[in-house]
Protein backbone atom coordinates (compact mmCIF):
# COMPACT_ATOMS: atom_id res chain seq x y z
CA UNK A 1 0.00 0.00 0.00
CA UNK A 2 0.87 3.52 -0.98
CA UNK A 3 0.16 5.86 2.06
CA UNK A 4 -1.99 8.86 0.38
CA UNK A 5 -1.96 11.55 3.19
CA UNK A 6 -4.83 13.15 1.38
CA UNK A 7 -6.65 10.46 2.19
CA UNK A 8 -5.98 9.94 5.32
CA UNK A 9 -6.76 13.41 6.58
CA UNK A 10 -10.23 13.12 4.79
CA UNK A 11 -10.74 9.92 6.82
CA UNK A 12 -9.35 11.14 9.90
CA UNK A 13 -11.25 14.68 9.74
CA UNK A 14 -14.47 12.54 8.87
CA UNK A 15 -14.24 10.26 11.80
CA UNK A 16 -13.27 13.21 14.53
CA UNK A 17 -15.93 15.40 13.34
CA UNK A 18 -18.46 12.24 12.82
CA UNK A 19 -19.60 13.92 9.47
CA UNK A 20 -18.10 14.18 6.32
CA UNK A 21 -19.68 17.34 5.86
CA UNK A 22 -18.07 18.73 8.68
CA UNK A 23 -14.73 17.47 7.51
CA UNK A 24 -15.58 18.81 3.77
CA UNK A 25 -15.50 22.69 4.91
CA UNK A 26 -12.61 22.13 7.28
CA UNK A 27 -10.14 20.56 3.84
CA UNK A 28 -12.05 22.91 1.86
CA UNK A 29 -13.58 20.96 -0.67
CA UNK A 30 -17.11 19.53 -1.35
CA UNK A 31 -18.44 16.18 0.36
CA UNK A 32 -18.14 14.51 -2.72
CA UNK A 33 -14.44 15.03 -2.73
CA UNK A 34 -14.12 13.60 1.17
CA UNK A 35 -16.59 10.41 0.45
CA UNK A 36 -14.09 9.85 -3.15
CA UNK A 37 -11.01 10.07 -0.85
CA UNK A 38 -12.55 7.93 1.74
CA UNK A 39 -13.74 5.27 -0.90
CA UNK A 40 -9.95 5.31 -2.58
CA UNK A 41 -8.37 4.49 1.02
CA UNK A 42 -11.25 1.60 1.99
CA UNK A 43 -10.06 0.31 -1.44
CA UNK A 44 -6.40 0.37 -1.17
CA UNK A 45 -6.81 -1.22 2.34
CA UNK A 46 -9.45 -3.52 1.27
CA UNK A 47 -11.14 -2.64 4.57
CA UNK A 48 -14.48 -0.53 5.06
CA UNK A 49 -13.39 2.06 7.69
CA UNK A 50 -16.99 4.24 8.08
CA UNK A 51 -20.50 3.35 8.37
CA UNK A 52 -23.32 5.94 8.21
CA UNK A 53 -25.47 6.26 11.02
CA UNK A 54 -27.85 9.05 9.65
CA UNK A 55 -26.44 12.10 8.91
CA UNK A 56 -23.48 11.17 11.18
CA UNK A 57 -20.70 7.97 10.37
CA UNK A 58 -19.08 5.75 12.76
CA UNK A 59 -16.13 3.96 12.34
CA UNK A 60 -15.59 0.56 12.13
CA UNK A 61 -13.15 -2.12 14.15
CA UNK A 62 -10.48 -1.61 11.22
CA UNK A 63 -11.08 2.47 11.38
CA UNK A 64 -11.32 2.52 15.07
CA UNK A 65 -7.07 1.27 14.52
CA UNK A 66 -7.13 3.40 11.30
CA UNK A 67 -8.05 6.63 13.43
CA UNK A 68 -5.68 6.02 15.77
CA UNK A 69 -2.57 5.29 13.86
CA UNK A 70 -4.26 9.11 11.97
CA UNK A 71 -3.99 10.98 14.76
CA UNK A 72 -0.69 10.23 15.76
CA UNK A 73 0.58 10.36 12.22
CA UNK A 74 -1.03 13.93 12.18
CA UNK A 75 0.01 15.04 15.83
CA UNK A 76 3.38 14.12 14.47
CA UNK A 77 3.12 16.31 11.46
CA UNK A 78 1.88 18.93 13.58
CA UNK A 79 5.00 18.60 15.52
CA UNK A 80 7.68 18.17 12.80
CA UNK A 81 5.73 21.79 11.43
CA UNK A 82 6.28 23.24 14.25
CA UNK A 83 9.68 22.24 14.72
CA UNK A 84 10.63 23.07 11.60
CA UNK A 85 9.39 26.32 11.09
CA UNK A 86 10.93 27.57 14.61
CA UNK A 87 12.88 25.44 16.46
CA UNK A 88 15.98 26.24 13.94
CA UNK A 89 15.15 30.00 13.85
CA UNK A 90 17.39 32.08 16.15
CA UNK A 91 14.95 34.19 18.13
CA UNK A 92 11.68 33.77 19.93
CA UNK A 93 10.38 30.70 20.76
CA UNK A 94 13.17 28.87 19.07
CA UNK A 95 13.07 26.53 22.06
CA UNK A 96 10.04 24.55 23.22
CA UNK A 97 11.92 21.40 24.88
CA UNK A 98 8.64 19.54 24.59
CA UNK A 99 8.45 19.28 20.92
CA UNK A 100 12.69 19.51 20.70
CA UNK A 101 13.28 16.61 23.56
CA UNK A 102 11.44 13.57 20.72
CA UNK A 103 13.02 15.60 18.16
CA UNK A 104 17.06 15.55 19.17
CA UNK A 105 17.13 11.81 20.31
CA UNK A 106 17.34 10.71 16.78
CA UNK A 107 19.20 13.77 15.12
CA UNK A 108 21.30 15.67 17.50
CA UNK A 109 22.13 12.97 20.33
CA UNK A 110 25.12 13.99 22.18
CA UNK A 111 25.55 17.45 21.74
CA UNK A 112 24.17 19.48 25.28
CA UNK A 113 23.27 23.00 25.35
CA UNK A 114 22.53 25.23 28.12
CA UNK A 115 19.30 27.42 28.16
CA UNK A 116 19.73 30.67 30.25
CA UNK A 117 16.76 31.89 31.49
CA UNK A 118 17.02 35.32 29.55
CA UNK A 119 16.70 33.69 25.92
CA UNK A 120 13.68 35.45 24.15
CA UNK A 121 10.97 33.26 24.33
CA UNK A 122 12.25 30.58 26.68
CA UNK A 123 9.64 31.73 29.44
CA UNK A 124 8.76 28.61 30.98
CA UNK A 125 12.10 26.80 30.94
CA UNK A 126 14.23 26.38 33.95
CA UNK A 127 17.18 28.62 34.10
CA UNK A 128 19.94 26.59 33.22
CA UNK A 129 18.37 23.32 31.63
CA UNK A 130 20.57 21.39 29.58
CA UNK A 131 18.98 19.89 26.46
CA UNK A 132 20.27 18.13 23.55
CA UNK A 133 21.09 20.01 20.29
CA UNK A 134 22.52 22.30 18.15
CA UNK A 135 22.37 25.96 18.67
CA UNK A 136 25.67 27.05 17.15
CA UNK A 137 24.99 30.76 16.13
CA UNK A 138 21.48 31.25 18.33
CA UNK A 139 22.36 34.20 20.43
CA UNK A 140 21.94 33.93 23.71
CA UNK A 141 22.69 30.54 24.03
CA UNK A 142 25.90 28.51 25.55
CA UNK A 143 27.33 25.78 24.21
Amino acid sequence: MHLNLNQLRAFYLAAKEKNITKAAETLFVTQPAVTMQIKSLEASLSLKLLRRRGKNIELTDAGKVLFGYAQRIFEIAEEMEHVMKGLFRCGPGVIDHRYHQKLCKASHAGTLVKVPGTIPGGEGLPSGRELPGDYRGCPGIQI
